[in-house]
């Protein structure tokens, strides 16, 4: 069963009442789902789905909010959207923290509920921060620490301890769930069977987790590690035969995977799927994203999870197929407040003390960034590290810190200022395949499209 009894929320801290608690949804979204990585993909969006429902079912004021749609960050997951299609829905344009959207916050209002249930991607930035300002105002916040996620248990676990010593409860669907089924019963309101069957779809989907004392999630066991190796080898033959056959007939078909960093201002990516679909309509596309950055990317490629990938390196790493797609200095950027003063050119030995937002360990920026540092025998002071590139401009803009980055992860109207730095650092983009095993039809053909689009980016003037 749950670890999180309904008693843990109807502490001295205050009861949750299903009269006056509304649900709050921040952050949901397509490209920040891939940030999450202290909880499994499947089980997270379960959570999520879980928690939905519970406030559907039980009529909970339920406010929807996104930040920055237009960006990586992608737009809302479509099943809240079709859970709650008539609630308000706060598109932010940028702002980090919801709270500070006027319409979020007259939304909040008008449910006239003083306790609001929260849960958001990613759980450090976009739930603590609007649950701290909640609770300066007078709300009583309940956190559903399992539909929140971010990018590792540290991280979550610092967050949490923040917002409970601010006074927010920690809970988990699964007890608001059972919280407002209890008080259900206490004021004697029907519990229709429609939710008690959605409620056990839930518990299925998550096979024996919640009823595991001992884990949090269901793990394989050393049978199933055993097997998982070959199983991916048999369907990769499965996947590799069907593609010969349908290249003696002359069609290009199957999965491609492909990896991708955040951000790749060398080649225009949607423009090239589009021809890809044109050329090749049978083949069908997986974009990945992983969070752990270009070192991630090539592992994914070297295990056979992905097909091609376009990665950052410092120097060509064994087993790969590697073609340059380009180099693109670095620059000092930030608020015009943070940057030195009267200065075009910034030497990295007066960097000392600044302090920096970056990318996490296994993103090529930082990788070279660091080793850039390291030989100039300085050390840096990144505070923040942030695995999403709108989140990294949004903490700039926030004036958080600066960053040493390439002019093409920012945008044409971006407000900071840029630095040439002293000695000058480069980072450096391929597109890689696997050397051990033959690429599949779709792949080479995808290989071959992007090539070209390099070179018509070379030919291209600089920004």
């Amino acid at each position: 069963e749950s670890s999180m009894p309904p008693d843990a929320a109807t502490s001295a801290r205050g009861r949750l009442s299903a009269d006056d608690a509304a649900v709050l949804l921040i952050d949901h979204q397509a490209g920040r789902l891939s940030l999450v990585q202290d909880y499994s993909p499947d089980e997270f969006r379960n959570n999520v789905l879980a928690l939905a429902d519970t406030a559907k079912l039980f009529r909970l004021p339920t406010i929807l909010t996104t930040s920055f749609e237009d960006g990586p960050n992608g737009v809302l997951m479509p099943e809240l959207k079709a859970a709650f299609p008539d609630a308000p829905f706060i598109p932010r344009p940028g702002q980090i923290n919801a709270w500070d959207n006027e319409d979020f916050v007259a939304a909040v209002k008008k449910t006239g509920r003083k306790q609001l249930i929260m849960a958001g991607v990613v759980t450090d930035v976009c739930v603590t921060f609007p649950a701290l300002c909640a609770l300066e105002q007078g709300y009583q916040v309940f956190v559903v620490v399992d539909a929140s996620g971010t990018f590792n248990k540290s991280v979550r676990d610092a967050a949490l301890m923040r917002m409970s010593q601010a006074g927010a409860v920690m809970i988990n669907w699964f007890a608001v769930n059972r919280l407002i089924r209890h008080l259900q019963r206490r004021s004697q309101r029907p519990f229709r069977p429609p939710e008690g069957e959605t409620f056990s779809a839930h518990l299925q989907r998550l096979g024996l987790r919640l009823f595991d004392r001992d884990t949090r999630r269901v793990a394989l066991t050393d049978a199933g590690e055993a097997l998982l190796p070959a199983a991916h080898q048999t369907l990769a033959s499965v996947e590799q035969t069907r593609d010969v056959a349908a290249e003696l007939k002359g069609v290009v078909r199957g999965t491609l995977r492909i990896g991708i960093m955040q951000s790749l201002g060398f080649l225009d990516v949607p423009a090239l799927l589009s021809e890809l679909h044109r050329r090749h309509p049978d083949v069908e596309i997986q974009m990945r994203r992983p969070p752990g950055g270009s070192v991630a990317l090539l592992e994914e490629l070297h295990r056979g999870g992905i097909d091609i990938a376009f990665a950052s390196v410092i120097d060509d790493p064994a087993g790969l197929d590697i073609a340059e797609l380009g180099t693109e200095e670095l620059y000092l950027v930030g608020a015009r407040q943070l940057m030195p003063a009267r200065r075009k050119t910034v030497n990295l030995t007066d960097l000392g003390e600044t302090t920096f937002v970056d990318f996490p360990a296994g993103w090529g920026v930082r990788a070279v960034v660091d080793r850039a540092f390291a030989a100039a025998g300085v050390s840096r002071r990144v505070t923040i590290e942030v695995a999403d590139v709108s989140l990294y401009l949004q903490l700039l803009d926030a004036q958080l810190g600066v960053a040493i980055s390439p002019r093409s992860l920012l945008p044409a109207n971006h407000p900071f200022e840029i630095r040439r730095l002293e000695p000058p650092i480069s980072w450096r983009v391929v597109m890689a395949l696997a050397s051990r095993r033959p690429p599949r039809a779709a792949a080479r053909a995808f290989a071959r499209l992007a090539l070209d689009g390099q070179a018509e980016h070379d030919r291209r003037p600089p920004r």
